[in-house]
């Protein structure tokens, strides 16, 4: 037994925020293998969305999935051993390596010592990727970053303790049901030089999404029209402004939300080469996200509620709804 390993290969991911913190664990094991990311991609996609009535903003993106993670991983030649709660952590994640199998953990980011904005402080549910140890010091080598808002991936060490405690922590605060907070991943040899990360495939990839997207024209319809309710709900929100003080820190984390969504389909049709007459009017409707949420941003830290800040933001809202009806008239006549 190897007292010190290291899985070769495993870089941080900060292209872009895919979804959540799972999918930006998971990115690196997909490149180290030499895959495309694109399968991952291309079978889901943001819609604007309602949530309870019970919240204060109810409204929010959510992803229509054609084909979920289990059938892409089986597809693309990954295999993939799950546990909803490894009762031996530290030794799993050294057998796992032992083997060049990286591993996906879920945490409790309270007990991470370098998580500034959540040790000690807060409990925070997320996932680390792990794909090195050492026995000596008793540490594991992840891939974590810096904050919850910043895209800061880098490559941590973390000691076997601290890494018991975030895992229990993360049993004991957010563990419902039987859901997998264990993934070891490994591959297939079989289907070793399918989807590989080759220009070649990207047309093929890029017909697979669209024809996706065209299977979904009612969902995709039926989410503008939410976007069109959000539009009048924001409206109606900014005439009261007693009301929109106590709405603006929700109201800033689901535009964050959806800005995430919005970058995350820009940067997945730029790889899958959309022509640029397109992606323009995506570019635009982040923009557009971009500058309401800066005046939200601005009114929630300086305690300043202009009116005429948030009618123009308002009539930003009111252009996105036809620039996204727009995009996807051009998008689907691709």
């Amino acid at each position: 037994m190897s007292m010190i390993k290291s899985i070769p290969g495993i870089e941080p991911y900060n292209e872009v925020f895919y979804r959540s913190c799972y999918y930006n664990s998971f990115i690196p094991v997909v490149k180290q293998a030499g895959k495309s990311i694109l399968p991952f991609f291309i079978h889901e996609f943001p819609v604007y969305s309602t949530t309870g009535e019970q919240e204060m903003i109810p409204f929010d993106v959510e992803y229509q999935v054609v084909r979920d993670l289990s059938q892409l991983l089986d597809e693309t030649g990954f295999t993939m051993m799950g546990q909803v709660k490894s009762e031996r952590i530290s030794d799993d994640l050294v057998d796992a390596i032992m083997q060049d199998h990286p591993v996906i953990v879920w945490v409790d980011s309270f007990y991470e010592p370098f998580r500034k904005d959540t040790y000690q402080k807060r409990h925070w549910a997320h996932s680390l990727l792990v794909y090195g140890y050492n026995q000596f010091d008793e540490t594991f080598e992840i891939i974590e970053h810096h904050h919850a808002d910043n895209l800061t991936y880098e490559k941590r060490k973390l000691d076997f303790t601290d890494m018991e405690q975030a895992y229990e922590g993360y049993q004991e605060q957010f563990l419902r049901g039987e859901e997998y907070t264990f993934f070891e991943f490994g591959l297939n040899q079989d289907k070793a030089g399918l989807h590989l990360a080759v220009d070649e495939n990207v047309p093929q990839y890029r017909f697979v999404y669209l024809n996706n997207l065209q299977d979904q024209v009612e969902t995709i319809n039926n989410g503008i029209e939410k976007l069109v309710q959000m539009e009048v709900f924001f409206a109606q929100l900014i005439q009261d402004e007693q009301q929109l003080k106590g709405a603006v820190g929700p109201l800033l984390d689901k535009l964050t939300t959806i800005i995430n969504a919005k970058k995350a389909e820009q940067y997945k049709l730029a790889q899958l080469q959309v022509d640029s007459t397109i992606t323009d009017v995506l570019n635009e409707i982040v923009l557009h996200w971009s500058y309401i949420r800066g005046v939200v941003g601005k009114s929630l830290y300086s305690n300043v509620f202009k009116q005429e800040d948030f009618r123009l933001a308002g009539a930003k809202l009111s252009e996105i709804v036809e620039l996204e009806r727009r995009f996807y008239l051009l998008l689907l006549k691709k």
